[in-house]
């Protein structure tokens, strides 16, 4: 397996952390004493707005290369993960159309949904030109579909002890997170050029990986009464399956 393709696992790896443990952390709070969850809408905000997010990044990718140097696995990998967010996006505009209650709010999304639907045919013509005018219409297609809160919910309101408990699990993540990243940036600020300076600082963070995985670990598992402990289980198995 080549560095490159490490580097970029682990960069996966360090999304999906942090993601899971956000949504662990919610659940862990919600279940302390005076929180209460949140109340889920038509439009799931967070998946709109990362959908939009990783639409901005692989076609911001397009204009770094140049038409006869980019691979046909290159652009392949790009026009999947585009697909896949713009087929979030259609789901989120045909929820949100079927739930907003004015007829001209309803209109607005027929209008977004058809506009991110015609986008594609400009990529045949010239690909770079596409990928602005995607970004440009998921963007405001995101801000549009969550301006409303009747279709985006209502936001969970968490008490003391469950500020405490989130507070807990992300600085843990944060503690994985952080050598994870600074393991990315040596192997690109050396580009293959090894030596024992190198060597020492890798296995230093690695290290901290298995130090603060320990403390994640803790945070996740260790907090409440047995009962809580036993619901932040089933909550946990829930949340696994993510």
């Amino acid at each position: 397996m080549s560095i490159r393709v490490c580097v970029e696992e682990i960069c996966d790896l360090v999304v999906s952390l942090t993601e899971c443990c956000a949504h662990a952390g919610y659940l862990l709070a919600v279940l302390q004493d005076g929180s209460i969850p949140e109340v889920p809408g038509a439009v799931d905000r967070y998946q709109l707005c990362r959908a939009t997010a990783e639409i901005e990044h692989k076609t911001g990718l397009l204009r770094t290369y140049r038409l006869h140097t980019i691979t046909s696995l290159q652009l392949t990998d790009i026009c999947i993960n585009v697909t896949e967010s713009a087929n979030i996006l259609t789901d989120s505009c045909l929820k949100a159309a079927d739930e907003a209650l004015q007829s001209n709010t309803r209109e607005q999304f027929r209008l977004c949904l058809q506009e991110r639907r015609g986008s594609p045919q400009h990529f045949l013509r010239e690909y770079q030109v596409f990928g602005e005018a995607l970004t440009t219409t998921c963007n405001a297609l995101a801000v549009f579909a969550t301006q409303d809160s009747k279709l985006t919910g209502t936001s969970a309101k968490l008490s003391p002890a469950g500020i405490d408990t989130l507070h807990d699990v992300l600085s843990a993540c944060m503690g994985v997170v952080s050598p994870c990243v600074l393991v990315c940036s040596i192997v690109r600020d050396v580009a293959g050029h090894w030596d024992d300076k190198v060597v020492t600082r890798v296995q230093q963070c690695h290290g901290a990986v298995l130090r603060s995985s320990n403390k994640l670990t803790e945070a996740l598992c260790g907090f409440g009464s047995e009962e809580r402990k036993d619901n932040g289980k089933m909550w946990m198995d829930g949340a696994s399956n993510i």
